[in-house]
């Protein structure tokens, strides 16, 4: 253990595998990605950098005094300016992920939530991680991270002016340094240099910012007009808002925080609930809409499975088609096509059943999209909210792109984390607002406060589809945010790591209270036209399209009882018995008030059924219900996560040779050394050892594997050996039935498939993932 202040290393070493969670990297964040921070971590980063805190630990103290010249220099308005105590419990948040270290700051983000300032004193000294810095260099082609980026001596309105009104030289100047990262040098702006020249001249107009004698910096917010993104406020946004996957620190009774005077996100407003409940009312029943009408293109699909293109989309024909079965607009039918996709009812892979013997991937209902058909409404609008909230589809970049819609190159990173922060962008009213306290922002401008990456790249575009989904999905109504939008923040702000099942049943039970009851009867009538006078219970729904053809659609509906539907629920194992109970108890009065003559209807179907049985002559082609067992685009998130590639590997070794070094030194020293430890260093024994090994997923005080079995575990080796350009051995399964292994160089790896090259004669390759039982990697040559 070094003498002084700790490495890195050594005060990650001195955590628990439970608490080195909270850094593991993820499809969605890479080990201390600042690119998933709020404008006032960056803040607190960037003054620390400028400190040289990778190099000499620095207090608190110093890091606030320079965040405070750092806000001076970006004119940061006073309302948009954190308070001391903010940055504080910003500190906190930062050393929680793994971004500032040193004593007295630790990983585990619960260890804080209900500390007061006092206790984080000014004195203590920290440093920031050796992979941050990199971010805060005035140069850095990441521009979105610098507290400074908002400078600038030109209202929001007059940029374009500004800029369109430039002579020609200035203008060609401006473009060239906007194409080439924003950055450029030039003596002309040096003590020796002709101030009427271009770029002094941009220079004192505020379109460019100087870092040396030499070196100007396009800036920001004219960068951001260029870009044609979202212009950010002059001077930049710095208040503390909550974000992903961290929970706001909950003020105590010792010392309540400046500005956390409001309400949970999920209580009332005062004065606001006549709006409020309208406002729900008018969001549930948008989502209720999107659920029927999802409920409907999974129970087509299922049936009916589309062929995708070449590259990956849905061609017109096949679009045409679905459309007209569905008996939609194509456009109706695309945008129903994209929820489904974004929240992973859709996906194109396999199909199971099939008996072909080179099968081809189809666009398919997946096991999602079944458990969707099979869940409560609650259920099926909590599945569809956090699984919208982790896609990766951007329909805004298609002309962009110059694609097709769904397209693989459309999935891009940025979309998730614009989802995962959209919830985040409307502010929580306030039952007695504080004179101080700024105005609302708008989303948009909101989300430079959330997620500064995000809104560095955000279009009207982005903005324009991201609103277009969510009143679908029931968040906002209008422009105005439902509260179903807050619950799902409350939901994505809790800490990285979290069982994902305890999020869904979380986010399923605070949506509950606000979904109406299923109705519990129908009204049958004597032409065989039943009638469901509100949304009935998925198990109900699923029930009654079993023996009825839906005729029209709704929070009511109408249905047609015919022999062939029920010929078609008996082949599929239905029973009378169940049909009559079925029956019994949706109908007022019991069996005896269905009308007599589907009594007989459901009664003669069953004979036909039976005696069709007994000569082995069937009555009803029963199509194939089809799901997609393996799918291949988009790839799911979670198997997206690759818990052993590069930068985490490279820290588990790291963590592991510093354990066995201190334990080393612990033995030469004797036990005094031992009582200096701190108590998070020591375990409490083999029982709460293994339960933090398994918190983390992975056990960490023990070896990497040398064979991995699972199909989880197979797909993140071959993806991480054609990541490092690293040999593997694979032992497979030949059509032939025989085993074989071979060590091969990975050239492409898909969630189905593998292709590669064999190391001894290099002949090409191609395993299915299925045939694969296990994979070892080899040493790199």
């Amino acid at each position: 253990m070094t003498v002084g202040f700790p490495t890195f290393t050594e005060w990650l070493a001195g955590h628990t595998d439970q608490d080195l969670a909270a850094i593991r990297p993820t499809a969605l964040h890479d080990v201390t990605d600042v690119a998933s921070l709020r404008s006032i971590d960056l803040l607190l980063l960037h003054a620390a950098t400028e400190l040289d805190a990778t190099t000499y630990p620095v207090t608190v103290q110093d890091v606030i005094e320079t965040a405070d010249e750092l806000l001076n220099i970006a004119g940061t308005p006073l309302s948009r300016q954190p308070h001391h105590d903010d940055l504080i419990v910003a500190l906190h948040k930062l050393a929680a992920h793994g971004f500032i270290y040193g004593p007295g700051w630790r990983l585990n983000p619960g260890q804080f939530l209900d500390h007061t300032p006092e206790e984080a004193p000014c004195t203590r000294q920290l440093k920031i991680a050796p992979t941050v810095a990199s971010y805060f260099d005035p140069a850095t082609s990441e521009a979105w991270a610098l507290a400074d980026h908002h400078r600038s001596t030109i209202p929001t309105a007059d940029i374009p002016t500004a800029v369109d009104n430039l002579p020609a030289r200035q203008r060609r100047l401006l473009q060239t340094l906007h194409a080439s990262g924003g950055v450029g040098h030039s003596a002309s702006v040096g003590p020796d240099g002709d101030p009427s020249a271009p770029l002094p001249t941009m220079v004192r107009n505020g379109l460019l910012d100087q870092l040396d004698d030499t070196t100007v910096r396009l800036t920001g917010r004219i960068a951001q007009y260029l870009e044609n993104t979202i212009i950010s406020s002059p001077g930049g946004d710095f208040l503390p808002t909550g974000c992903p996957h961290y929970a706001l620190p909950r003020p105590s009774a010792a010392g309540q925080l400046p500005g956390d005077e409001q309400p949970a996100r999920n209580e009332q407003p005062a004065g606001k609930d006549s709006s409020s409940q309208n406002t729900t009312a008018s969001a549930v029943a948008n989502a209720i809409q999107t659920i029927l009408e999802l409920t409907d293109l999974l129970v087509d699909l299922r049936q009916h499975p589309i062929e995708p293109l070449t590259d990956g989309g849905i061609g017109l024909r096949n679009l045409a088609k679905s459309a007209k079965r569905l008996r939609i607009a194509e456009a109706d039918l695309t945008s129903r096509l994209t929820l489904a996709i974004e929240t992973g009812l859709v996906a194109t892979g396999y199909l199971a059943p099939s008996n072909e013997e080179f099968p081809s991937p189809h666009w398919g209902i997946t096991a999602s999209g079944q458990q969707f058909l099979d869940s409560s409404l609650a259920d099926q609008w909590a599945q569809l909210l956090l699984a919208w909230s982790r896609s990766a589809y951007a329909p805004w970049n298609i002309a962009h792109a110059n694609a097709r819609a769904f397209e693989p190159q459309l999935f891009v990173l940025a979309a998730t984390r614009a989802r995962q922060c959209f919830s985040f962008c409307f502010s929580t009213p306030s039952s007695s607002p504080s004179p101080q306290s700024p105005g609302p922002l708008s989303p948009e401008q909101t989300m430079w406060r959330v997620n500064p990456a995000v809104a560095h790249t955000a279009t009207s575009e982005m903005w324009r589809d991201l609103f277009s989904e969510a009143r679908s999905l029931g968040l906002v109504v209008g422009d105005d945010p439902a509260i179903s939008a807050f619950r799902l923040a409350d939901v994505l702000s809790t800490p990285a790591g979290t069982d994902p099942t305890v999020l869904f049943t979380t986010l399923s039970t605070s949506l509950a209270d606000l979904m109406p009851a299923p109705v519990s009867y129908l009204i049958i009538q004597s032409d065989h036209t039943i009638m469901a006078p509100g949304l009935l219970s998925p198990q109900h729904a699923a029930r009654l399209r079993s023996i009825a053809v839906q005729e029209s659609s709704g929070m009511a509906s109408v249905w047609r009882v015919t022999t062939q539907a029920i010929l078609g629920a008996y082949a599929e194992g239905v029973t009378y018995t169940e049909l009559k109970e079925f029956l019994t108890e949706m109908t007022p009065g019991g069996w005896s008030a269905v009308p007599q003559s589907l009594q007989y209807t459901i009664a003669d179907a069953q004979r036909l059924h039976n005696n069709a049985a007994e000569s082995h002559v069937p009555l009803h082609n029963q199509t194939p219900k089809y799901i997609v067992a393996s799918i291949t685009h988009p790839i799911p998130a979670e198997d997206e996560e690759n818990f052993w590639h590069g930068e985490w590997e490279t820290i588990l070794s790291a963590v592991e040779n510093q354990r066995r070094m201190d334990a080393a030194e612990e033995v030469g020293s004797g036990a005094s050394d031992k009582e200096t430890k701190q108590p998070q260093q020591q375990t409490a024994g083999p029982a709460a050892e293994q339960e933090a090994k398994t918190a983390a997923k992975g056990e960490l005080s023990q070896p990497l594997p040398s064979q991995f079995h699972t199909v989880r575990e197979i797909k993140q080796a071959l993806r991480q050996a054609l990541k490092m350009g690293q040999p593997v051995s694979v032992r497979f399964v030949q059509p032939n039935g025989e085993a074989v292994e071979e060590v091969i160089d990975v050239v492409m790896a898909e969630p189905a498939r593998v292709m590669g090259v064999t190391v001894a004669d290099r002949a090409p390759v191609q395993i299915n993932i299925s045939q694969i039982e296990w994979v070892r990697p080899q040493a790199l040559p």
